[in-house]
């Protein structure tokens, strides 16, 4: 159900190339643009210069894109060395970035984080039970017609126990 994290691993992720020599896109986007012969209609339309623009632009984005990778790959090390010194603020940050908790934004509303010591923590949730728990019951009769009938107080041990569902299951 939670994935887990693994905090060590992470800080001992390797770079994901040597800072100051060209990032895998790049090395692609410097390859495709070295290999480059114009054809005969770029050639006989004199859109040689135009396509060699084109193609040093893509090396310029593709180096872009690893450079913001490899920023991403060191915030997450950083991270993670944090966490494993028990900086409790670096836990905060990690929820933060991962947003591991934005799928049940549906249901409710209101989280709020606690964290005394690096090995607990606490998370209140205000759950949204109007829109998540039903207030009526639906049947279906023998000649396939639905019923549908407010949810009787009698019923409120279902009531709970969808609650319970909606709550700990998830």
């Amino acid at each position: 159900m939670w994935d887990f994290v693994d905090w060590a691993d992470i800080k001992n992720t390797e770079p994901p190339f040597i800072i100051r020599n060209p990032g895998p896109n790049e090395r692609v986007a410097l390859e495709i643009l070295q290999n480059y012969k114009p054809g005969l209609f770029t050639k006989m339309f004199k859109q040689e210069e135009k396509k060699l623009d084109e193609l040093r632009n893509s090396v310029l984005e593709a180096r872009k894109k690893d450079e913001e990778e490899y920023q991403e790959w060191h915030t997450l090390v950083q991270i993670a060395t944090r966490i494993l010194d028990g900086d409790l603020d670096a836990y905060f940050e990690a929820i933060e970035d991962f947003a591991p908790l934005d799928d049940l934004s549906e249901f409710g509303s209101g989280f709020e984080f606690f964290l005394e010591a690096p090995n607990y923590m606490e998370v209140e949730f205000d759950i949204n039970s109007k829109n998540v728990v039903p207030n009526e019951m639906k049947t279906l009769t023998s000649t396939g017609k639905v019923i549908i009938k407010s949810m009787p107080v009698s019923e409120f041990m279902i009531y709970n126990k969808i609650m319970f569902l909606v709550v700990c299951i998830r």
